[in-house]
C-alpha cells in the first residue's frame, strides 16, 4: 500500500510538473505571439511611413516639373517676345535707313537741280574780259 500511494504520490507530482509545464509553455508561446504582433504593427506602420513619404516625394517631384516646365514656358514666351521686339527694331532700322537714303537722293538731285538752274541762269553771262563767241 504504501507503495501504490508513492506511485500515486510521484504520478500526481509529476502531473502537476506537467501541467505547470505545459501552463510556463502556453504563457511563452503567448509572450512571443505578443511580440510578434507588435512588430507586425510596428512594421505596418513603417511601411505607412515610407509609403506616405515616397507618396510626397512624388506629389513634390510633380510639383517642381510643374514649376519647371511653367517657367520654361514663360522663358520661351520670353525669347519670342524678344525676338519679336528685335525683328520689329531691324525693321524699323531699315525703314528709316531706307528713308535716310531716299533723303540724302532726294538732297543730292536737289542741289544738283539747283546747280543746273544757276548754270542757266548765268550762261549767257561771262566774267571773262575775253567773251568767247559760239
Amino acid at each position: 500500500m504504501e507503495c501504490a500511494e508513492r506511485d500515486r504520490a510521484s504520478l500526481e507530482y509529476r502531473r502537476k510538473e506537467a501541467m505547470i509545464q505545459r501552463l510556463e509553455e502556453e504563457n511563452r508561446l503567448e509572450r512571443e505571439r505578443e511580440k510578434e504582433r507588435q512588430m507586425a504593427e510596428l512594421e505596418a506602420l513603417a511601411r505607412q511611413d515610407v509609403e506616405g513619404y515616397l507618396k510626397n516625394c512624388k506629389k513634390d517631384r510633380r510639383k517642381s516639373l510643374a514649376l519647371r516646365a511653367k517657367e520654361r514656358r514663360r522663358h520661351v514666351e520670353y525669347m519670342r517676345s524678344q525676338e519679336q521686339r528685335q525683328l520689329y527694331e531691324n525693321m524699323n532700322n531699315v525703314r528709316l535707313r531706307a528713308r535716310d537714303q531716299r533723303s540724302i537722293e532726294l538732297a543730292r538731285h536737289r542741289e544738283r537741280s539747283e546747280q543746273a538752274l544757276e548754270a542757266l541762269r548765268h550762261a549767257s553771262c561771262t566774267f571773262s574780259t575775253f567773251p568767247s563767241t559760239f
